[in-house]
């Protein structure tokens, strides 16, 4: 009888990796811990009395999962181990077979799993300018920029934070498909222990770079899978999770996760120029920024 350990996962989210317990049971073994919404492995017997592994991606956005087998017994595995596949969303497959080599002897295959959102072809599209993703006449302060001493140093170096009023229109800066929505938390402060406790909001675009509006107030306006254009609303700020005050946290990359390299991307805003702009700390920016040019301002 071949069985399987509990398999654990980790799966990328808006500020770090947070790890998740999860049983994989082959048949006739534990079952699972509790019902899988997103990435979901499972073992299960074919026909000749292999173990197959197989992962199912539930979410709408590409995944890349990275799976390992420590201390296999009395198996074969169809390919070398540790390994890294790729699913679409909603894609599922068999990612490696287990062949029992002694038919009479206990058999395992505990795996570990690293779940990364996002793709590895995916490359940013750096013609595209953004628009302010944040409405209202008035311009508002960006408190913290590229490379911000406070918190956007490694994988969050290129994000932005601008401060503005509780109840803010949060608005798209650029068109996409509504991916992962986080809402329903009331908490903000300077407490670590808030650090995964901000709602918000994940726009995919069409060169599968994520966008990330962060912190925002309880009551999200959009729902995953929703197609929103540049402007629509979102949601509206507020100061849920790791935060001081009100503020958005408004960052571009091409993973969600632990990954420095492509957590965040540079990017432009749309200032009227063909260039753009790229705001600094201590920087007015948005809509009234730009009647102040016109004016002379």
């Amino acid at each position: 009888m071949m069985r399987s350990a509990g398999t654990r996962r980790r799966l990328g989210r808006l500020a770090g990796a947070a790890a998740l317990a999860l049983h994989c049971a082959s048949p006739g073994g534990p079952g699972p811990a509790g019902p899988c919404t997103e990435v979901c492995p499972a073992f299960a017997k074919d026909a000749t009395g292999a173990l197959v592994f197989e992962v199912e991606n539930r979410t709408r956005m590409p995944v890349v999962v990275r799976a390992d087998f420590p201390d296999p017994v009395n198996v074969r595995p169809s390919r070398p181990l540790p390994f890294e596949a790729e699913l679409a969303p909603g894609q599922r497959a068999a990612l490696v077979r287990f062949d029992v080599l002694e038919a009479h002897r206990p058999a395992h295959a505990g795996s570990v799993i690293e779940a990364v959102y996002g793709s590895r072809s995916s490359r940013h599209d750096d013609a595209v300018r953004y628009a302010w993703p944040f409405g209202g006449g008035e311009p508002r302060l960006m408190s913290q920029g590229v490379g911000g001493e406070q918190t956007h140093r490694g994988k969050a170096h290129y994000a932005f934070d601008f401060t503005m009023p509780g109840g803010t229109p949060v608005l798209a800066a650029r068109a996409g498909v509504v991916v992962q929505v986080k809402d329903g938390f009331v908490r903000g402060g300077l407490d670590p222990a808030l650090a995964d406790k901000a709602n918000a909001v994940v726009v995919m675009h069409d060169d599968q770079s994520f966008a990330t509006y962060a912190h925002l107030r309880k009551g999200i306006a959009v729902r995953e899978g929703q197609a929103v254009a540049v402007g629509e609303q979102l949601g509206r700020s507020g100061a849920t999770g790791y935060a001081a005050g009100p503020h958005l946290h408004f960052q571009v990359g091409l993973a969600l996760g632990d990954d420095p390299k492509r957590l965040t991307v540079p990017i432009r805003f749309d200032d009227g120029t063909p260039q753009g702009t790229v705001p600094e700390e201590g920087d007015w920016c948005g809509p009234g920024r730009r009647a102040e040019s016109a004016s002379g301002g």
